[in-house]
């Protein structure tokens, strides 16, 4: 003899399994926004770069089960100030330990593409939660500033096939900051 489910207890598993799969994707996206006097954001000035890096934000990423199992992320908008449409960009974010990230992107549509006078928001939208004083505590947030990190743009491709290329200054800075990371990195309350 078969045993059938009642579709309201079928609907209610479905629902239920579906409504776990949203709320463990809503806690890998949790995170604070890093005060800058612990994570200094710096977007570097580039007079000469069309896109412009505005609102940078430090955030630390958690999960409600382990605070300590986040990673460091960044959100920031992107503003097209020149006269011609982006069509791909290289973005550093850069720390001051000479350690750090570059990403790349590229329009899949002309949709996509960043028009002059545009702006866009090139993260993957987190869950922001206010830094509490017990978040604070958990995901070591305090005590002092424990490095810079620098937003810059390295390339940007234009609809028209011309380039903007500040490698050489992706470059010097990745040097200078080898040269230096021992002095910019000194354990706290040393002088």
């Amino acid at each position: 003899m078969t045993t059938r489910v009642p579709f309201f207890i079928a609907l209610s598993l479905i629902v239920m399994s579906v409504s776990s799969r949203v709320n463990a994707q809503e806690i890998s996206k949790m995170a604070v926004v890093v005060p800058p006097e612990i994570l200094l954001p710096a977007a570097v000035s580039q007079p000469d770069c069309p896109l412009k890096i505005e609102n940078v934000r430090l955030l630390r990423y958690f999960s409600r089960d382990d605070y300590s199992s986040g990673g460091p992320g960044a959100i920031y908008r992107l503003r097209n100030a020149g006269k011609k449409t982006i069509v791909a960009y290289s973005i550093a974010t850069w720390y001051s330990n000479n350690s750090g990230t570059i990403v790349d992107w590229e329009a899949r549509t002309p949709d996509e593409r960043i028009k002059r006078g545009r702006a866009k928001t090139p993260s993957d939208n987190p869950i922001i939660v206010p830094l509490t004083p017990d978040l604070r505590r958990k995901l070591d947030l305090s005590g002092p500033m424990q490095m810079i990190r620098f937003v810059m743009v390295i390339k940007l491709e234009f609809a028209d096939g011309t380039h903007y290329d500040a490698t050489s200054t992706f470059t010097a800075l990745r040097k200078h900051l080898d040269a230096f990371g021992s002095i910019y990195e000194k354990p706290a309350g040393r002088n």
